[in-house]
């Protein structure tokens, strides 16, 4: 199933950060996105345990997934493996963030609700990429990676 945006239901986001200020961060360039599609309306959902958000994944389904696997329990590639067998979030596109290392396993995935992005990221990459996943019709395409 592909996920459209409507005017109907406002985006929902599901953000993964273990640290406040990139927390912070990742979250204004989700806004910002929004703003530009004159979507008053976002449901934000920033989180920093892995396993709360995973909970939240399987919770409702979203517009878009974030995930910065730098700091965390889980490998990038077990979190998305997760999701992908859940039924509720089994097509959810997904943002991997992260150092080199802990998305190089997740980019060689052949899946296109999928990005993966090294950090540090340039500012404007991450609502670009959010644009692009969630089919906004205003992305600009292609997405950069590491």
């Amino acid at each position: 199933m592909t996920r459209h945006l409507t005017a109907a239901l406002p985006p929902r986001v599901l953000l993964l950060e273990t640290q406040p200020f990139l927390r912070e961060i990742y979250g204004q360039e989700v806004r910002n996105w929004a703003e530009l599609r004159d979507q008053a309306a976002l449901e934000l959902v920033a989180l920093d345990d892995a396993a709360a958000w995973l909970a939240e994944v399987a919770r409702r389904s979203a517009t878009i997934g974030i995930m910065d696997v730098d700091d965390l329990p889980a490998t990038g590639l077990d979190l998305y493996q997760r999701v992908r067998a859940n039924p509720i979030s089994a097509d959810l596109p997904l943002i991997v963030l992260g150092a080199r290392a802990g998305v190089e396993l997740v980019s060689e995935l052949c899946d296109e609700r999928l990005c993966c992005l090294c950090k540090p990221l340039q500012f404007g990459v991450l609502m670009n990429t959010v644009r692009v996943l969630a089919r906004d019709p205003r992305a600009a395409s292609p997405v950069p990676s590491c």
